[in-house]
């Protein structure tokens, strides 16, 4: 009875890697973590897991759900920017993870690039642009645009408009009345 083992090897590869689809970046084994990792500056793209440098074994995410299958969809990088990637492999549903160590998920500001006035209001580097939204669809696939998200629809609740009923009316607005402001912010 013969026997050989096959050492196998995992990286990234995809749009967003600085190799593109022509070469995996390895990861290394992280022993304290169980799992694969890299920390690697990637662009907005797509990404997938790669075994050996070959397609033979290749790890997408079909659900959007951070659990891979086998020649499984791209996974999407919305930003340019720095990330941890983690493979895990240890349990039978071999799962990911991708985060930005140095991005603060409470900044919600963008300024790198844009100007404070707004002479037009269609130009996206006009003004701070607010990142509030990821452009995956609700099946886990990437929107239509990886520039701008695919969910843009104006949303104001009861509150808010009672609360500009009563700024309009106090700055002098016609047809309002200053009782029915007053009860609209008191309620």
């Amino acid at each position: 009875m013969t026997y050989s083992l096959l050492k196998t090897t995992w990286g990234i590869i995809g749009s967003a890697t600085p190799n593109g689809w022509d070469a995996d970046t390895d990861m290394t084994f992280d022993v304290l973590e169980n799992a694969w990792t890299i920390n690697i500056d990637l662009v907005a793209g797509e990404i997938k897991f790669r075994a050996n440098d070959d397609w033979a074994i290749n790890l997408g995410d079909n659900g959007g759900d951070a659990i891979l299958e086998q020649d499984g969809a791209n996974i999407p990088i919305p930003f340019d920017g720095n990330y941890t990637i983690k493979l895990y492999l240890d349990k039978p549903d071999y799962t990911y993870g991708i985060e930005q160590p140095s991005f603060d998920k409470r900044a919600m500001f963008y300024t790198d690039g844009q100007t404070l006035e707004i002479e037009d209001i269609s130009q996206f580097t006009e003004g701070y642009a607010v990142t509030k939204f990821k452009n995956i669809t609700s099946d886990g696939q990437t929107g239509s645009d990886l520039t701008f998200p695919d969910t843009d629809f104006p949303l104001f609740r009861l509150a808010d408009a009672y609360l500009m009923y009563a700024e309009a009316v106090l700055r002098g607005g016609s047809g309002g009345d200053l009782n029915t402001a007053l009860d609209y912010v008191n309620q």
